[in-house]
């Protein structure tokens, strides 16, 4: 099983556990909106690609293991998780010039991610976990998902969040996005929107 199937599930789990959700669920406050963007760091599960500019360095995708490591030629185990990109990219030239390379010259990007994710579910073409990106915005991760379906209840989509060691369960309106009423809503990793039907 692979990891999105997982995390599909055990959002899957958590709602179902959860009676008359979105009635309980109190429309946004202004410092839900003000949370600060997340930086792109580096998990367990990512794939980076490192790319030398010296044919003396290999070049190659690295898996960064369940511990936060790589393994990388002439240095070795070098523990990456929680860093942005260029700190990785400094902190692997820096290993590099204390063994064998006067002047390393490194890039580091991402190939694929999977420990910043989104979840959407429910009433949209495709539930779905979609790849973290700061600033990203709910109206960008359900278009991301296809959109709605027609029974799809905008004014009522639940988003669950962990920030700052609490949890939340805060109401969106779409609708009211879309009219101009109150500002985009930007979504954090660990976010899991959900979008409930209609009922008519």
């Amino acid at each position: 099983m692979n990891l999105n199937a997982l995390l599909l599930i055990i959002a899957f789990t958590v709602v179902s556990s959860c009676s008359h959700f979105n009635q309980k669920t109190p429309k946004p406050r202004k410092k839900d909106y003000e949370v600060t963007p997340v930086a792109l760091i580096v998990g367990p599960g990512d794939s980076l690609k490192v790319s030398s500019f010296d044919e003396k360095l290999p070049s190659g995708v690295f898996v960064v293991s369940k511990s936060g490591h790589i393994i990388f030629p002439y240095i070795g185990k070098v523990k990456v998780a929680n860093l942005q990109l260029d700190e990785v990219n400094n902190l692997l030239i820096r290993r590099l010039r204390d063994g064998y390379f006067r002047n390393p010259m490194l890039s580091v990007t991402f190939v694929e991610r999977v420990s910043q994710k989104i979840i959407i579910m429910g009433s949209v073409q495709s539930s779905k976990s979609i790849a973290y990106i700061p600033k990203i915005t709910i109206l960008e991760v359900i278009s991301s998902a296809g959109g709605f379906k027609k029974n799809a209840d905008r004014e009522g989509i639940t988003v669950m969040r962990a920030y700052k060691g609490r949890n939340y369960r805060i109401r969106v309106s779409v609708k009211d996005i879309l009219a101009g009423t109150i500002p985009n809503f930007f979504l954090l990793p660990g976010d899991i929107v959900i979008v409930p039907e209609k009922f008519i």
